[in-house]
């Protein structure tokens, strides 16, 4: 049985104090602007920042209002999206007048922002609204919970080697078909991706077996090691090599989200078994941090020619900011300005796309697009001819894939239902979490990547993240189960 599920008083008290301040530094903020900017650009201040931070609020009070509370609560990742995505980013486009941040409006001026502050502060209450209605109810689990408690915690050990062999072979395969040479520190973290029939492919099935597969048993090994079962040596030597094979591809492959969303689903899982300290969080945010800006300074380097050193003094706020991830109101509000014109309405298509996803693009070579990021690419962006350094293109977002699917008029509903199936999703995931250690992996190992992937992906993205982590947690948990492992 857990320990805890929620936080301490002290991280609680910290986030209530940064949320005052973030409201009195926007307050000041618009204050100051009034005097120093003309009438225009005031308006303009206020129209984008006052929604940007209801979007941000909005998750981060309800989430207070839960007990106990819980600062890895999944309306907590919905706020850290919104606050990367809207009301950094809002902040980020008034302040800056590097290139980047022209790069990031793509042409258009940042008037054009504003339907997209306002559709995410009401898309945010909306998602919160349907969370809240669902109150405590769940999915069946029943099947589920006997699978995941019945995990042979001895024969998981003597699987161990055999899991580590798969995850590094698929690592090193994975290097070796995107051609990896090492020429220095800057190729230590670069975009890796291969052409097949034309079409660029991040090679998923090696991810999984490298990076998913070596995160659940990272997870279920911390989870173990928390659980009043056995806090071994071998334990914790088993979680030290399982944490540096989980995050090495992603490192390689210069995907920072992979790295980041690693490293929190440790912290929820031990905040769901103890109650995470202040010390700990701090110690994981500036860990976070730096992993962040040096994975940004190799890339660069690597990219643009541009010495880390440079990069790292140079940057700024764009490697949190000065891109389209997470919840973005700039793509939102491009999006929303080109449906149907641009881009047509797909009446719920893009939603079916995680139906015919397992099918490897080699064995099929002409399946369709399960995601829409190479479409927003091409027809809003004009980026048909290079996306293949591109990568998969500009995913829309909860809030856009609403209003593509289903126009602006509908998308306050459906992120209403969206809302209501992610508390009943995450209350099944919590129920299992108090039954086992596998339980434990399986919501740490689901909730933070599915609610931000969500957030600023699309729903295939989403769905595929949380199918490929509970087929893998139940697979080693079956695989426990087998008579020939002595």
């Amino acid at each position: 049985m857990s320990q805890s599920v929620s936080s301490t008083p002290s991280v609680r008290s910290i986030v209530s104090l940064s949320a005052i301040a973030v409201l009195i530094a926007l307050i000041g903020g618009l204050m100051v602007a009034a005097y120093e900017l003309d009438n225009r650009s005031f308006r303009v201040a206020a129209l984008l920042m006052v929604p940007a931070t209801v979007a941000v609020f909005a998750p981060v009070l309800t989430a207070m209002k839960f007990r106990p509370y819980d600062i890895f609560h999944p309306l907590n990742f919905v706020a850290l999206s919104f606050f990367f995505g809207v009301l950094g980013r809002c902040f980020f486009l008034l302040t800056s007048s590097s290139p980047v941040a022209a790069d990031l409006l793509e042409g258009y001026p940042i008037d054009d922002l504003i339907p997209g502050s306002i559709l995410s502060a009401i898309g945010s209450i909306c998602l919160c609204v349907g969370y809240v209605y669902a109150g405590s109810l769940e999915f069946p689990t029943g099947w589920f919970s006997s699978i995941l408690s019945r995990m042979d915690v001895r024969r998981l050990y003597v699987l161990l080697p055999v899991f580590f062999v798969v995850a590094l072979v698929a690592t090193v395969l994975f290097l070796q078909q995107t051609g990896f040479q090492y020429s220095g520190l800057a190729s230590l973290s670069s975009k890796r991706r291969v052409l097949i029939n034309g079409v660029e492919s991040s090679l998923g099935y090696h991810r999984l077996f490298s990076e998913d597969v070596s995160r659940v048993i990272l997870l279920m090994l911390t989870a173990i090691m928390l659980w009043p079962i056995r806090r071994d040596v071998f334990t914790k030597l088993s979680v030290f090599a399982f944490a540096i094979l989980a995050v090495a591809l992603p490192f390689l492959a210069s995907s920072r989200s992979a790295v980041l969303i690693t490293v929190i689903s440790i912290c929820v899982a031990i905040n769901l078994l103890r109650g995470i300290r202040l010390s700990t969080l701090m110690a994981t945010f500036l860990a976070c941090v730096v992993v962040v800006f040096g994975m940004l300074a190799l890339r660069r380097e690597n990219n643009q020619g541009v010495s880390a050193t440079e990069t790292l003094m140079s940057t700024g706020m764009e490697p949190l900011f000065g891109n389209k991830n997470f919840a973005c109101v700039v793509k939102l509000s491009h999006i929303q300005q080109s449906v149907p014109e641009l881009i047509d309405y797909k009446y719920g298509q893009s939603y079916l796309g995680i139906l015919y996803a397992p099918i490897p693009r080699s064995l099929w070579p002409g399946k369709p697009s399960i995601r829409m990021g190479r479409e927003i690419s091409e027809k809003l962006y004009n980026r048909g001819l290079d996306l293949k350094e591109k990568g998969g293109g500009t995913p829309p977002g909860l809030l856009a894939e609403a209003i593509v699917n289903f126009s602006v008029y509908a998308f306050p509903f459906v992120i209403l239902t969206i809302g209501f199936l992610l508390a009943m999703f995450c209350n099944s995931l919590r129920r299992l979490a108090e039954e086992s250690p596998a339980g434990v992996a399986l919501y740490a190992g689901i909730v933070p990547g599915f609610t931000l992937e969500l957030l600023g992906g699309d729903s295939v993205g989403s769905l595929i993240f949380a199918a490929s982590v509970t087929v893998i947690t139940l697979a080693v948990c079956l695989a426990t189960r087998l008579k020939l492992i002595v």
